[in-house]
């Protein structure tokens, strides 16, 4: 049984590896298996899709981990990069759903390349009247998340523990005005999700 739930994790992570732009494979919560004593166990010694751990920067340097988390049931995480139409397009739209959010959920963004682009994204953001926290890539994020993104952009939801939570998509989630509504109903549909 074990050997098939490894195999089962390791096609999924293959199919996240090949798939493109646009398409609905984004990190999902690794597969997991019930115990002799009844328990949920992580069915791969792979570690944990998610936030659970990480230090990073913000554009203006202050050190942010996990801990930004804590204080929201569910955060929406939009990871994209400056060479990304789709992500610049969306902006605006971020900005104004981060406006009209439920107050026990935040909105944050990574900027994979903001190392290299870091002028870039700052005017990207500053054009977009960007309000909410965008985080600088790192290698923790990296390992915990960014790494098994194929797509941009691609939007992830974690509890405040940083674990993954309902669906998350590649690519935006519908065109124009449509997308903070688009998005708002994403985060409805987990917030429901973590009641049942």
């Amino acid at each position: 049984m074990k050997k098939y739930v490894s195999l089962t994790f390791a096609a999924l992570l293959l199919s996240l590896a090949l798939s493109g732009c646009g398409s609905n494979n984004v990190p999902q919560t690794p597969p997991s298996v019930q115990t002799d004593d009844g328990e949920q166990q992580n069915a791969s010694k792979e570690p944990q899709i998610g936030l659970q751990q990480f230090s990073t920067e913000d554009f203006q340097g202050n050190a942010i981990t996990q801990d930004i988390l804590a204080d929201y049931d569910l955060t929406m995480v939009n990871i994209w990069a400056t060479w990304c139409g789709y992500c610049i397009e969306e902006m605006p739209e971020l900005q104004k759903l981060s406006e009209s959010l439920p107050e026990n959920v935040n909105l944050i963004t990574i900027c994979t390349d903001a190392e290299q682009n870091k002028d870039l994204a700052e005017k990207i953001l500053e054009q977009s009247n960007a309000t909410f926290l965008t985080l600088m890539g790192s290698s923790s994020l990296e390992e915990g998340l960014t790494r098994y993104v194929t797509g941009f952009p691609s939007t992830v939801f974690v509890d405040k523990e940083g674990n993954l939570v309902g669906q998350g998509i590649s690519g935006v989630p519908a065109q124009g005005a449509d997308i903070a509504p688009a998005y708002l109903k994403l985060i409805e549909d987990c917030l429901a999700s973590m009641k049942e």
